[in-house]
C-alpha cells in the first residue's frame, strides 16, 4: 500500500491522539497525581515551590501545598508523613503539632483553623522500601529509602540505617486547588534530617508528594527560587546592563 503525504500526516495525527489518550488513561483519575508540595510554611520562600529535590526546610513550620489548579478538593483527614533518620522508637509522647491552618487558595484566601490527631508511629523503614508502600498507601514510589538516605548524607552528613515513619492526621478543613495547609510544630520537634511528605484522597483519586517535592529539615542554606523566578531575575539584570550601556553611549556622544 502506498501512502501519500496527506495520508502520512493523518496517520501521524492518529498516532499522536492515540498516545495522548493512552497517556491520559494511564494518568487519569484513578492513578496517583503527585501534586502535593512540601514547603517551609506560609509566607516563606519555599511555601509553594523551590528548586529543591528535596526542598530544604528549617524551624518548626511545614506546609502542604496543592500545586494543581484543577485538582479535586481533598477532604480531611489529610496525612503529613515524617521520616526520621536512625529512629526505631516513638519520639512523640504527645501530639507534636500545635496549630493547623487551611488557606484556600493561598495566599490571601479564606482561612480555617484545623487540628491534628495523635501521631501514629509505623515503625522503621529500611533499605529497598519506599514510604507509601511501607504504610500500605497507593502512591508514587520515589520517596524510597535509597533517595532519602542519599539526600541526607549529601545535605546533612547523616548516614541513615533506617527511617522512623510517623503518620499525622490533619483535620478541620478541605485542601483545595492551589490551597495550602500550614502546620506549626512545637519547637525542636523535627529532628535534623527529617523528611516530610503528604497524602490525601478525593473520591477515587489519591494525591501524594514525589521525592522532588518532599521536605527535608536542615541547617543548610535555603533553596534557590524556581527557574521561572530565576529567569525574571536574569531578565531584570540584563535590562539594567543595557540601560547602563545606552547611558554610557549617550554620555560618550556629548
Amino acid at each position: 500500500m502506498r501512502f501519500t503525504s496527506s495520508k502520512l500526516l493523518l496517520l501521524a495525527l492518529g498516532l499522536t491522539v492515540t498516545i495522548f489518550l493512552g497517556s491520559a488513561s494511564l494518568n487519569g483519575d484513578t492513578t496517583d497525581p503527585a501534586t502535593l508540595h512540601i514547603g517551609g510554611g506560609a509566607g516563606t520562600d519555599c511555601a509553594t515551590g523551590c528548586a529543591g529535590e528535596p526542598n530544604l526546610i528549617s524551624g518548626n513550620k511545614v506546609d502542604i501545598y496543592q500545586t494543581s489548579g484543577g485538582a479535586d478538593p481533598i477532604p480531611a483527614p489529610q496525612l503529613l508523613i515524617l521520616g526520621v533518620p536512625n529512629d526505631t522508637t516513638n519520639l512523640f509522647g504527645t501530639d507534636p503539632i500545635t496549630g493547623v491552618t487551611y488557606i484556600n487558595p493561598y495566599p490571601g484566601g479564606a482561612t480555617t483553623s484545623g487540628s491534628s490527631g495523635s501521631s501514629f508511629f509505623a515503625g522503621a523503614m529500611g533499605p529497598s522500601e519506599n514510604v507509601y508502600d511501607f504504610l500500605g498507601l497507593t502512591a508514587n514510589n520515589s520517596n524510597s529509602f535509597t533517595n532519602w538516605a542519599a539526600a541526607d548524607l549529601a545535605i546533612n552528613g547523616i548516614t541513615a540505617n533506617n527511617f522512623g515513619i510517623y503518620e499525622l492526621s490533619l483535620n478541620g478543613g478541605v485542601l483545595g486547588p492551589k490551597g495550602l495547609i500550614d502546620v506549626l510544630f512545637t519547637s525542636g520537634a523535627l529532628p535534623l534530617g527529617t523528611f516530610a511528605v503528604a497524602y490525601g484522597t478525593a473520591g477515587d483519586q489519591s494525591f501524594s508528594t514525589p521525592f522532588t517535592e518532599a521536605g527535608l529539615t536542615t541547617t543548610t542554606t535555603t533553596n534557590v527560587p524556581e527557574p521561572g523566578t530565576l529567569l525574571l531575575l536574569g531578565t531584570g539584570a540584563l535590562v539594567l546592563v543595557r540601560m547602563k550601556l545606552k547611558r554610557g553611549a549617550q554620555l560618550a556622544g556629548l
